[in-house]
């Protein structure tokens, strides 16, 4: 297990400009860099391309920026500015899954992937100990975070639901869109306010359980290398608060926030390095579901149509097939909910050239040959 390296702030390279003490709850400081050679070297770099660039162009640099203004403001007025201030007060809230039937828990997945299962069984354990209890066992503030990995499609963000649920837990899922800016600096603001929403949440309700879906975080957390190559120093000092203030916040919400459960996910491991896995526990594989697997889930989304129970014990054969067929087509839950959504599709416009048609498996099958291709095939 990689141990969580500490960090320092850029501001330290300055002395007088340090600030002495920290306060127990102050926000994390927006640069981080990790005590590493790799990240002092890529500072570095940058800072002494940055030095030599600056004397060359800063008088052009200046007659640019003024021309620039006064295009855009005379283009834009007010409104640009307006804008980006109701941008950054944009804010996520949690919800909660205990009354949406389609997301089932654990309990109600018995032929899920074994090696999955159990380590989802393990996190609902943790979850649901004490702080005083996991203290009494040594569990560091890292486990109430793990990583889920697979390919598009897999199930990786329906599985952290299915985790929510199976903990009575209110779920929030995180993409990058959700705090990306074309305003220079505005994508920190916006992270720090949605983390700052989540861990006060948490902290007003010390008794109830959260979960964090950060979806594909590896679209937020680049790899020190792939910035360092990206050749462009303005982008990589950006992308290296981004990531810091990102790191820290995990930190943070385990400090402060320690009923919140953050669930990672990522296509591709390759694109996060250690600092980034250290967060995490552990990494989970989420592989593409095989036949008993999708036959469950199937037979779940059927039971709540009119007759449900009836419709599955009359066509169990059929739905063995179908469920076989889905598999040989590597097909992802995301393929198994287009099934059924085409099916209903189908089955709705016969409805409406005749009430009194009656949904059969033939919806369903129509509904699966509908799938040009699935994620397994597109993979």
């Amino acid at each position: 297990m990689i141990q969580s390296i500490s960090s320092v702030s850029l501001r330290n390279t300055y002395p007088k400009m340090a600030s002495t003490g920290a306060k127990k709850k102050e926000k994390p400081q927006q640069i981080v860099v990790q005590q590493d050679p790799q990240m002092y070297e890529l500072y570095e770099t940058i800072k002494t391309q940055n030095d030599k660039r600056n004397l060359l162009l800063a008088g052009g640099v200046i007659g640019l920026i003024g021309t620039i203004a006064a295009i855009m403001f005379s283009a834009i007025g007010g409104k640009g500015h307006a804008a980006k201030n109701a941008a950054i007060n944009v804010s996520k809230e949690f919800e909660s899954l205990a009354g949406i039937k389609e997301i089932p828990t654990l309990d109600e997945c018995k032929k899920l992937d074994k090696n999955l299962r159990e380590i989802l069984m393990q996190r609902v354990n943790i979850a649901q100990a004490s702080p005083e209890l996991r203290e009494k066992l040594g569990m560091n503030a890292s486990e109430n975070r793990f990583m889920l990995c697979g390919s598009p499609g897999v199930g990786k963000t329906f599985f952290g639901k299915i985790f929510a649920k199976s903990i009575d837990a209110d779920f929030m899922e995180i993409k990058f869109s959700d705090f990306n800016s074309r305003w220079a600096g505005e994508d920190i603001e916006k992270m720090q306010s949605l983390f700052e929403n989540i861990i006060t949440t948490a902290e007003s309700n010390p008794k109830k359980h959260y979960v964090v879906v950060f979806n594909e975080i590896d679209t937020s957390i680049q790899p020190l290398d792939k910035l360092k190559n990206s050749g462009m120093s303005g982008h990589i000092m950006s992308k290296i608060e981004e990531r810091s203030t990102l790191l820290n916040y995990l930190d943070d919400i385990s400090n402060r926030a320690p009923n919140v459960t953050i669930i990672g996910t990522t296509n591709q491991l390759d694109g996060l390095d250690g600092a980034v896995l250290s967060r995490f526990d552990s990494t989970v594989e989420v592989k593409f579901p095989e036949k008993d697997s999708l036959k469950e889930v199937l037979e779940f989304n059927l039971k709540f149509m009119d007759d449900g129970d009836k419709f599955i014990q009359a066509n169990q054969d059929k739905i063995e097939k179908l469920a076989e067929d889905m598999a040989a087509r590597k097909c992802s839950f995301r393929d198994l909910n287009k099934t059924l959504k085409k099916s209903k599709s189908y089955y709705l416009a016969d409805l409406l050239k005749d009430k009194d048609t009656v949904y059969s498996f033939d919806y369903l099958e129509k509904g699966l040959k509908s799938l040009t291709k699935t994620d397994g095939e597109i993979k």
